[in-house]
C-alpha cells in the first residue's frame, strides 16, 4: 500500500474545493459563518465543535437544527447540563422530535450515536465526547453518510486545552469556539471543499440581546483635566 492511500484511509487527507462537495449546503443563520463555509455546513457528516463549556456553543447550531429537524429527530446524547427545554421551544425547536439520551459511559455512548446516525430516522445528532480515536471517529463518520445524517461531535476543552489546542479528528467540518462579548469567535480549523478561517466574529446580538453585550464605546472617555502647575 502507497503511504498517501495509508493516510486517505484513516481520513487523514484534505481535498481542494470540489463542486459537489459544496451542493445542498444548509444555513447556519449567520452570514459571517455562512460565508466562510461557502455557502453553510454540510448537509451530512461530522461536525466538530471544540469548545469551552456555556459560551453558547448549542446556539450556534440553533438555525442549522432547526432545518436538520425537518428531515428527522434531534438525538442529544450525554448533554454536560440539562437541556433547557423552554429555551429550545422558543427558538422553534419542535420538541416532540427531540430525543435526549443521558448515556455517560464513553463506548455506550459511541455505539447509541452510530445506531443512530445510520438509522435513516435522525436530521442530526449531538454528542459530547472528550476523546475519540480516529478508528471510532471514522465509524461515526460512516454511520452520518450510510443515514445522511449529521453529526455535531462536542468536545469541550478545559483550560488549558484552550491554550494549547485539541488535536482535530476526521470529520466534514473541525470548528474551535471562543466567547466573545457580542456572540461567539470561530475558528474554522479545516473544511472539506474549503479552506481554513481564524477570528470569525459570530454576532449574536440581534437574535439573543439578553444573553450578549455591545462592545465598550470608547467615544464617552474624557481625559482627566491637565493640572496647572503655578
Amino acid at each position: 500500500m502507497l503511504e498517501i492511500d495509508k493516510y486517505q484511509n484513516r481520513g487523514l487527507i484534505w481535498y481542494g474545493n470540489k463542486n459537489d462537495q459544496l451542493v445542498g449546503r444548509v444555513k447556519t443563520g449567520f452570514v459571517t459563518l455562512d460565508n466562510a463555509l461557502s455557502g453553510g455546513l454540510p448537509p451530512q457528516g461530522v461536525m466538530e465543535i471544540k469548545t469551552p463549556m456555556g459560551i453558547g456553543e448549542l446556539r450556534l447550531m440553533l438555525p442549522y437544527l432547526k432545518q436538520k429537524q425537518t428531515l428527522g429527530l434531534l438525538v442529544f446524547i450525554g448533554p454536560p447540563a440539562m437541556l433547557d427545554a423552554e429555551f429550545l421551544a422558543a427558538n422553534d425547536i419542535d420538541l416532540s422530535k427531540v430525543l435526549v439520551i443521558s448515556e455517560y459511559e464513553s463506548e455506550r455512548m459511541l455505539w447509541v450515536a452510530e445506531q443512530c446516525l445510520k438509522s435513516g430516522s435522525c436530521g442530526a445528532v449531538l454528542l459530547w465526547q472528550k476523546t475519540l480515536s480516529i478508528k471510532q471517529s471514522r465509524r461515526l463518520l460512516l454511520a452520518s453518510e450510510q443515514g445522511e445524517s449529521s453529526l455535531l461531535l462536542y468536545r469541550i476543552m478545559t483550560h488549558q486545552q484552550e491554550q494549547t489546542g485539541v488535536f482535530s479528528i476526521p470529520s466534514n467540518v473541525s470548528m474551535t469556539l471562543a466567547p466573545a462579548p457580542e456572540g461567539i469567535t470561530v475558528n474554522i480549523d479545516k473544511q472539506r471543499g474549503g479552506r481554513s478561517f481564524k477570528g470569525l466574529s459570530v454576532d449574536m446580538r440581534d437574535i439573543w440581546p439578553d444573553l450578549t453585550t455591545s462592545p465598550i464605546s470608547t467615544t464617552n472617555v474624557v481625559a482627566f483635566p491637565k493640572v496647572a502647575v503655578h
